[in-house]
């Protein structure tokens, strides 16, 4: 009888990622609140000095 020998490799397995905790969830909410207000102010800073410019412009009626 004929023995078959049989090779293996090895083979690599990605790791599974992982849901984000909670926690994780959350610091990236806070982060991206954190980013939307800055967007936010800049804009309506840039809006501010836009009426400004009006005001002067055709006077503060």
């Amino acid at each position: 009888m004929h023995e078959h020998v049989v090779a293996l490799r090895a083979v690599e397995v990605a790791p599974v990622p992982s849901e984000p905790t909670a926690v994780e969830r959350a610091s990236a909410l806070d982060d991206e609140i954190e980013e939307l207000r800055s967007e936010l102010s800049a804009k309506l800073r840039e809006q501010n000095n836009q009426i400004r410019m009006l005001l002067d412009r055709y006077g503060n009626h």
